[in-house]
């Protein structure tokens, strides 16, 4: 996983890092699905909250949403991500 230092102010996060972050994840079981409510996070078969991602990932509210944003177009889960009805 990404270990960010606590600081006052976040740093930015740009969209090279991305990939990383993605890979750091996969890495630790964590993986994304795309449901009428948004994205859903997992850890295994147990959901995670988006609070929780965010923490533990050291992301802002406004990093997180431009991340999102990256995952919506750039899928990086591939298949994995499916509209679930």
């Amino acid at each position: 996983m990404m270990k960010r230092k606590r600081r006052l102010i976040a740093t930015y996060i740009t969209r090279r890092m991305y990939p990383a972050l993605v890979a750091d994840m996969k890495e630790a079981g964590v993986w994304c699905s795309l449901s009428q409510e948004g994205l859903q996070w997992y850890v295994g078969r147990f959901k995670i909250t988006n609070t929780a991602l965010m923490e533990v990932y050291g992301l802002t509210q406004s990093q997180y949403a431009r991340f999102r944003a990256y995952i919506l177009s750039e899928n990086p889960w591939g298949e994995d991500i499916g509209i679930n009805t």
